[in-house]
């Protein structure tokens, strides 16, 4: 599309025919300009439009000519736009850019802005004032610059960011350029050499001044390798500040080559004394930890989590027949039978894996004695803060000696259970025999009250028989259970009375209680006693009734439970005579039911009401069983 030209409205003044001629004859220029040209008059509307200025705002020529140029200024330009107007019309230039730094706002056809740079001239032409604008879009030239400040701020913001990172990790870099021998530190480097930045060190021949006299050799030949071959290196070492401060760090050296030559060492500083700090703290730990296994009797190991050994005390070493060097570092798969091995790692996964510690027996391999031995292994686990495992700490006690020891003892204990048993057999079979004996003998005698103190003495034989018996079927010597056994003897007694077996029932009411021999068989010769004298006095000339026999704890629903029991033997018969008292002085059973209830460590209180009865409480503290002892 060529250039158009349009006249600019009538104002009441000639035609411009002279300005029309002078652009007819700019057509040829204006038309290849990258940039926008564009003429108006006095009254601000567009005579000359070129292709430029239609490319970049959008609108074609035909368009464009005639418009006032505020169309294509946004309205917030628009006021600033009219002051450089007046400008020229105050003859106060004739010629100059626009916007900051010559930059103002355009805006397309489309209603969209962008950046561009103008310049407007005024100049006559056959007394006609025109307006020229040189215009250019920098959009282009705007996002690069925006990028660039973007990018510079970023920058910026990332040195910050590895300033900061250097400063934590304490980690500072150095160049030596070869050509000066000249060392220049970052601001990190500079602060771990405690010197100010920008600093430039001395050369390299002064560069001892930073390292111990044992420590400077080391790193002179690092350097030299590093300039001679281009080798890098790596390496750690005390080191000396500028204040005299002595630390330790890391020094990283890297080659830069051209040409197959050495031309820089570039590297890095870093403040290790933390770490070493540390590592000579854990180091003296391990010494402490290995010095105190060592004084430790027990065999003592200690495994990483991947089951290798780590630690092992000397206890250890002399059990296993192995030296630690042997096992450090390993499973021990190469140096135990491979069922063991296969038992160690399966045990050492579980403690890991269920974060409770291990306690069992199973057998080891020793070579020192050449033969597998039985163990008392504890494993427990090791944990860091995150609960990662760590290790596992194991003591393996042998305890094949002992277990030897314990089947012995079982042995023996088994064999003395057998002669226990069969001593209570034996006299038990013994009362028996004493019974029929005075069973015999009483019926052989004529006497009536002979045949009644014969009958007396095999119940209390009885009794005493029925103890042992006891003892033998539970296979327990040391206790007895006083509720049952108190229940033969009231039923054993209770059937010796051939009188009364069927004009008088017994109940029994007995609870269960652990009691020493000694107090059981003064209990079971007082019942006896207690159930004759009922049977005896309570139920004359066919009397009917009932003996009940009780056994339970004394202590009443108020207080709390204790060790006390009471013993109690009722009847339903006539009750105790009035002068029960005159002939309780001079009745054997009863001389004996006081002196058994001494024995029982009890207290009897008798309770009688003529006609309904007799009742027998008899107060004691049950005694723990005491262990037997065999005479010497």
């Amino acid at each position: 599309m060529g250039l158009c030209m349009r006249p600019p409205p009538s104002s009441g003044s000639p035609p411009i025919t002279g300005a029309a001629l002078t652009a007819a004859r700019m057509q040829g220029l204006v038309e290849g300009s990258m940039d926008a040209i564009i003429s108006m008059d006095a009254h601000m509307c567009i005579v000359l439009f070129n292709p430029a200025a239609a490319s970049i705002f959008g609108i074609s020529i035909e368009d464009a000519l005639g418009r006032s140029i505020e169309d294509f200024i946004p309205k917030r330009f628009r006021d600033a736009h009219r002051v450089h107007v007046q400008a020229f019309g105050q003859h106060k230039y004739t010629s100059r850019k626009v916007g900051q730094g010559g930059q103002i706002v355009g805006l397309r056809a489309n209603g969209e802005e962008f950046p561009a740079e103008a310049s407007i001239s005024q100049f006559e032409i056959d007394g006609q004032t025109v307006f020229n604008v040189f215009l250019r879009d920098v959009t282009d030239q705007v996002n690069i610059r925006k990028a660039l400040a973007q990018s510079r701020t970023e920058l910026e913001e990332t040195n910050r960011m590895l300033a900061r990172t250097d400063a934590m990790a304490k980690i500072g870099g150095w160049e030596l350029d070869l050509q000066t021998t000249i060392v220049t530190f970052t601001e990190e480097a500079a602060r771990l050499h405690e010197v100010d930045h920008p600093y430039i060190p001395p050369k390299l021949s002064q560069g001892d001044e930073f390292y111990p006299p044992h420590a400077w050799p080391t790193i002179k030949a690092a350097v030299d390798a590093a300039i001679t071959f281009g080798t890098p290196y790596d390496l750690e070492s005390p080191f000396i500040t500028a204040k005299g401060r002595h630390i330790w760090v890391r020094v990283q050296g890297f080659p830069v080559c051209e040409g197959g030559k050495t031309i820089k060492l570039q590297g890095t500083f870093q403040d290790i004394t933390e770490r070493k700090c540390a590592e000579a703290e854990l180091l003296a730990s391990e010494i402490q930890l290995q010095s105190i296994l060592a004084s430790i009797p027990i065999p003592l190991f200690v495994k990483d989590a991947q089951s290798r050994f780590h630690l092992m005390n000397r206890a250890c070493e002399e059990q296993w027949g192995m030296c630690f060097e042997e096992l450090q570092g390993t499973d021990g798969s190469t140096n135990f039978p491979a069922d063991q091995t296969t038992r160690f790692l399966a045990a050492d996964r579980k403690v890991f894996e269920d974060g409770h510690a291990l306690d069992f027996e199973e057998p080891f391999w020793s070579a020192a004695l050449g033969e597998t031995r039985l163990g008392h292994t504890f494993k427990s686990p090791v944990y860091d803060e995150n609960g990662k495992p760590l290790y596992l700490v194991c003591a393996t006690l042998d305890v094949t000696e002992r277990k030897l020891a314990e089947a012995g003892m079982q042995k023996a204990l088994h064999d003395k259970d057998a002669l226990l048993k069969e001593v209570h057999h034996r006299v038990k079979n013994n009362l028996q025999v004493i019974t029929s004996l005075l069973r015999l003998e009483a019926g052989r005698s004529l006497v009536a009250d002979t045949k009644d103190v014969l009958g007396y003495m095999r119940g209390r034989i009885r009794t005493m028989a029925q103890l042992h018996e006891s003892l033998y079927r539970s296979g327990t010597f040391a206790s007895v259970d006083l509720g049952a056994y108190l229940s033969q003897v009231a039923t054993q007694a209770f059937k010796t009375q051939e009188l009364h077996r069927d004009s008088v029932r017994l109940t029994l009411n007995l609870g269960s209680v652990q009691s020493g021999m000694d107090q059981a068989q003064a209990a079971g010769l007082l019942l006896n006693e207690l159930i004759s004298n009922c049977l005896k006095h309570g139920f004359p000339e066919g009397r009917t009734g009932e003996v009940s026999v009780e056994l339970q704890p004394a202590h009443d629903y108020d207080s709390p439970p204790d060790d006390r029991w009471c013993l109690r033997v009722g009847d339903t018969g006539v009750g105790l005579p009035q002068d029960f008292e005159d002939k309780r002085k001079n009745s054997l059973g009863l001389h004996l039911v006081t002196d058994l209830c001494h024995q029982l460590g009890g207290a009897l209180v008798i309770g009688s009401t003529p006609g309904e009865g007799a009742r027998f409480d008899i107060m004691f503290t049950v005694q723990a069983p005491a262990a037997l002892v065999m005479p010497s």
